[in-house]
């Protein structure tokens, strides 16, 4: 059997809509907090955004929360998705700044240019036949990774990973032939 809930006044006043106990309420912050920072991350920015928005998404839910476990596993659990949400955004960011670089031109520096192009050329002919046809969709017709695989027949998530095993080989050929 399990131990009564040290936040079940806290849940009663939330579920009423009322304000909770100012103490307690912060306790159980400062309880989250410490989970966040030890299993999560620990950038102080990242931790107040996860925080705030895992109390949000909890006063939001709080008529979901059934008691099967004590609040702060609950919480600490909404916590963690606002976390992952939080990485796969910030990810999918980083890619779209990516994206919106410029190509460096010829113009810049041939020699520069002829040496990226010997070094893509080589990278690339280590890769299999459905590999190269997805770097030359992404990156030389300048598809989005879902585009990719709508022309591959894959879901977004096959593309992304293959793109990532992609990547990895290609970077370690490069490191292990010095390429």
């Amino acid at each position: 059997m399990r131990d009564a809930d040290p936040d079940e006044a806290v849940v009663a006043q939330l579920r009423e809509g009322l304000q909770p106990d100012r103490e307690e309420f912060r306790i159980l912050m400062g309880k989250v907090r410490g989970f966040i920072c030890k299993d999560l991350t620990n950038i102080p920015l990242t931790v107040d955004e996860v925080l705030s928005g895992a109390m949000l998404r909890a006063v939001q839910k709080i008529d979901t929360f059934r008691g099967d476990s004590t609040f702060y596993t609950w919480l600490c659990g909404i916590a963690r998705n606002v976390w992952r949400e939080q990485v796969r955004a910030d990810c999918r960011h980083r890619t779209d700044d990516i994206e919106l670089q410029p190509e460096p031109s010829a113009e810049d520096d041939p020699q520069e240019e002829a040496y990226r192009r010997l070094v893509v050329d080589e990278v690339v002919s280590c890769l299999e036949e459905a590999e190269r046809e997805f770097i030359h969709l992404r990156f030389w017709e300048r598809l989005s990774v879902r585009e990719c695989a709508e022309r591959l027949a894959m879901t977004p998530a096959d593309a992304e990973s293959f793109q990532k095993r992609i990547m990895r080989k290609a970077y370690q050929r490069r490191r292990d032939e010095g390429v």
